[in-house]
């Protein structure tokens, strides 16, 4: 798998990010996973809730190497100061476990700089070699890129110094695909891989020819030589396994910075003092860090937010604890779980938010509603398209739609009951009057001015405004109750003339019916129909 360079780009405005410098993690580097007494890792729980809170795109910057090289030195160049992690000048390794510290991006907007150190490899004082994998295995799942540091010249019999990579792989899982290797799920882990080399002396030359540091990395160290003998597998072996799990590479050498006492107080000392070539290549090592570390995406161009970062962690350390392999397919569905479910719950959310206050209820007619439910309805399945990740079987999409739907139907519940109750109310209020006036008095007035006073109230009933949908319904219902009243009326003029008014009030009874029904048929028919051609579920999920 062939190397990926990248050309220089343009520099993105800085942003300064207020929100979150308050934030302990960002005032000093914060140990994230130490040991327990029984010599397992351990979240610090404390430094991962300041991260969770994180909601911007994270840019997680791991060293790693052997101990005693100088690889907290690279990160304080990286954070700007002279002083943040700790440096050690005397034989003792002095970052234990992982430490981490968050810093505003220094050119790229609306992004936080996560620096991550972790303690040397090959440590004598850990006794247990498996110290190394998992943490390395930790660097390699988390970071967008890492760096790994060594000391000294990189030739070929020293291919060994990353014979470690060969072991770490036994430790991380990532699904297969048809044709080998899922590489969505690999991409969710797999960094940029920076190999710097430090106190390097030799010249760049290959057959004669000046060459560059990827060149050499690629062209020299990387390069597949005859397995005449198993050291020649490993080494092969070695070099395969560098290619596969980090296909982006990049290779920097650093000129010994100055002589002894220099190094061992290295970060007192001003740029003007040390070695210049060294100082050079330190400020191409940081601009093409800040410039060209990738965004690490789960899926949908959904970045590694702080509280996506700390679930990886979770899975991954607790996988590590229980013996178990880290899994990038099943860190992704649970990340995808986590993210769909909060998804599906603003979705549904932003639905209510704007049918609420896009409608005025009691609503006039039932059309103005189901054009605010497509219109509502396709502005929150569009964000939670937007925001899901990885909903291959779209079980959250049709989620979704159910919720959606079931929140539809309450809302028109609540409207129709809004809508009856203001309907009787202003019957009540139309009928006192008319009561008052002794229109429907049938003491002293017959069928005929009883009619006639239900025909008043009728007509000034029409002329209201804002009953919302159940207002003929209502006048129905009021018509129905006020047939007893009128029955007796007619009972105390004759049967004749009652059979006359029955049917009368009969015709009015079933021609408003009728007409409620048709309409109501009307607007349902129409509603499903645009619902089967506008909504976009149901195009794409078959």
């Amino acid at each position: 798998m062939a190397s990926t360079c990248i050309a220089d780009g343009p520099v993105h405005k800085k942003t300064e990010v207020f929100k979150y410098e308050s934030l302990d993690v960002f005032k000093e580097p914060r140990c994230l996973v130490a040991y327990d007494q029984d010599g397992n890792l351990q979240i610090q729980d404390d430094v991962l809730s300041e991260i969770k809170q994180i909601h911007l795109p994270l840019s997680v910057v791991t060293i790693a190497g052997p101990f005693r090289t100088g690889k907290s030195y690279l990160l304080n160049r990286l954070a700007g100061v002279k002083k943040g992690f700790k440096l050690g000048s005397t034989i003792k390794a002095e970052t234990k476990g992982v430490w981490v510290w968050c810093r505003s991006h220094p050119i790229k907007d609306n992004q936080i700089l996560l620096l991550m150190d972790t303690e040397g490899l090959g440590d004598i004082e850990k006794g247990d070699r498996n110290n190394d994998n998992h943490i390395f295995a930790l660097a390699i799942l988390l970071s967008n890129a890492l760096i790994y540091n060594i000391s000294g010249t990189f030739t070929a019999e020293n291919v060994d110094k990353l014979a470690f990579v060969t072991e770490v792989s036994k430790l991380l899982k990532v699904p297969e695909g048809k044709h080998g290797l899922d590489m969505r799920s690999l991409a969710l882990f797999s960094p940029l891989f920076i190999l710097t080399l430090r106190d390097f002396t030799l010249e760049l030359m290959l057959d004669e020819r000046e060459i560059t540091s990827d060149e050499y990395l690629e062209d020299f160290c990387l390069s597949l030589q005859p397995e005449n003998n198993e050291k020649a597998r490993m080494m092969n072996q070695t070099r395969h396994c560098l290619k596969t799990y980090f296909s982006k590479r990049k290779c920097f050498t650093f000129a010994p910075p100055g002589g002894p006492k220099i190094l061992q107080k290295l970060e007192e000392f001003q740029d003007e003092s040390l070695d210049q070539d060294f100082v050079e290549e330190s400020k191409k090592f940081v601009d093409f860090v800040f410039k060209k570390t990738p965004h690490k995406e789960i899926e949908n161009g959904q970045p590694i937010n702080g509280e996506r970062f700390a679930v990886l962690v979770r899975v991954y350390v607790q996988a590590i604890r229980t013996g178990k392999i880290p899994d990038a397919g099943d860190a992704l569905k649970i990340v995808a779980e986590q993210e769909n479910k909060k998804a599906l719950q603003k979705c549904v959310e932003m639905y209510v938010a704007s049918m609420t206050s896009s409608l005025t209820f009691p609503i006039p007619e039932k059309k103005l509603l189901s054009e605010a439910n497509l219109k509502c309805g396709w502005e929150a399945i569009t964000f939670f398209r937007s925001n899901s990740i990885c909903d291959t079987e779209h079980s959250y999409l049709k989620k979704a739609h159910e919720l959606i739907m079931s929140e539809y139907e309450t809302i028109i519940s609540k409207d129709e009951e809004l809508s009856m109750q203001k309907s009787q109310k202003s019957l009540k209020e139309l009928h006192a009057v008319i009561q008052k006036g002794n229109t429907l008095d049938r003491s002293t007035n017959g069928y005929d001015s009883y009619k006639k006073g239900i025909d008043t109230l009728k007509a000034k009933y029409d002329k209201l405004t804002g009953l919302g949908c159940k207002k003929n319904d209502a006048l129905v219902i009021f018509i129905n109750e006020q047939w007893t009243e009128a029955e007796k009326i007619l009972r105390a003029e004759g049967v004749k003339t009652k059979k006359d008014a029955e049917e009368q009030l009969n015709r009015c009874i079933k021609e408003k019916d009728q007409e409620l029904r048709k309409l109501q048929q009307e607007i349902d028919n129409n509603f499903w129909n645009r619902i089967a051609r506008s909504w976009p579920w149901n195009v794409r999920m078959s």
